[in-house]
């Protein structure tokens, strides 16, 4: 059922565009401007970001396990988009998104006791200041419905190349005195891990224009990428890069 909904809708989008196209043959003309078109955006990313990462390092004859936590928060994304008509109302697309946050990590730990085999000391703790950055390179093609001169909307979708920047922990940084029973969590190691992947996008823009030039408009995207990212231990975190993203920002035809 939930199918032929899909298919109903599609349907009906389909018409009003053909109505559309048919009845605004002028703003077609001039929807696109003379060469193309170049937003500037100001995104939200509605989505936190979790992953998780496990690690082992040799101590006291034996192997410490660091597990890591990682949460990074919705927040603002900065995005620029650039594009012009191939034909009539096809047009294509380029844009460059970019995230940037600072997490806490928690860490979970279980370190072998210096004395006794297979006694590890349970240890937890909080990594903080560790920036996550995320750039996505969006190539869309572009269906644009043009309301009038001033008004125009275009719906868009097309892959999406995922880079990412993390630091990851390699080790946790502790403390512990005499019988060496218990240990007092002091920090982590990081190494900084990159990965790219490669995914999609999809979305809908919404324009309207003061003058023949400049205006304003409203950007829903939603895009999606798996990456893998190298684990300090020789593993990999799976990240699930992209999400939805909603703003909006200048609009300059040229």
């Amino acid at each position: 059922m939930e199918r032929d909904d899909m298919r109903r809708h599609f349907a009906a989008a389909f018409l009003i565009a053909s109505v559309l196209m048919g009845t605004n043959a002028h703003a077609q003309t001039t929807a696109w401007g003379t060469n193309g078109y170049v937003s500037f955006n100001g995104l939200y990313r509605n989505q936190n970001l979790s992953f998780g990462d496990t690690v082992t390092f040799d101590l006291n004859h034996e192997g410490a396990h660091v597990r890591s936590t990682h949460n990074i928060e919705a927040g603002p994304v900065f995005d620029i988009t650039a594009g012009g008509r191939i034909v009539g109302n096809l047009g294509v697309g380029y844009a460059a998104s970019y995230l940037r946050r600072t997490e806490v990590a928690s860490i979970n730990a279980d370190l072998p006791h210096p004395f006794y085999f297979n006694q590890p000391r349970g240890l937890t703790g909080d990594a903080r200041g560790l920036r996550y950055e995320e750039l996505a390179i969006h190539v869309h093609g572009m269906w644009l419905i043009p309301f009038s001169e001033r008004v125009q909307a275009a719906v868009f979708g097309g892959p999406t190349f995922f880079k990412i920047k993390q630091p990851m922990v390699s080790a946790v940084e502790f403390t512990d005195e005499y019988p060496f029973d218990q240990a007092s969590y002091t920090g982590v190691s990081t190494t900084e891990k990159r990965a790219s992947k490669l995914g999609y996008n999809v979305g809908v823009d919404v324009s309207a224009f003061f003058t023949q030039y400049i205006g304003i408009g409203g950007l829903v995207r939603f895009s999606r990428g798996i990456v893998k990212l190298p684990s300090p231990s020789g593993g990999t975190a799976t990240i699930e890069a992209g999400g939805l993203q909603t703003g909006a920002g200048l609009r300059v035809r040229f």
